[in-house]
């Protein structure tokens, strides 16, 4: 009897758990419009950069970074 309980309690936290993670967003996603997946790469630094949103592609460009491939 304790452990079927037991094991209802744990059913019940775990679906409580699970409910709340795939209802919640990461913050990034909230209000981001996407586009397509563009790769830069950076001269000097011998470094690549993936972009998936608008912010993305700003802060690519921003730092420096040179369109490769889309």
């Amino acid at each position: 009897m304790v452990r079927t309980r037991s094991l209802l309690a744990l059913g019940a936290a775990l679906l409580a758990v699970s409910s709340g993670a795939v209802a919640a967003q990461p913050a990034h996603a909230v209000n981001e419009r996407f586009a397509n997946l563009v790769t830069y790469y950076h001269w000097g630094r011998e470094d690549n950069f993936s972009a998936v949103t608008h912010l993305d592609h700003a802060a690519g460009r921003g730092e420096g970074y040179q369109w490769i491939r889309m």
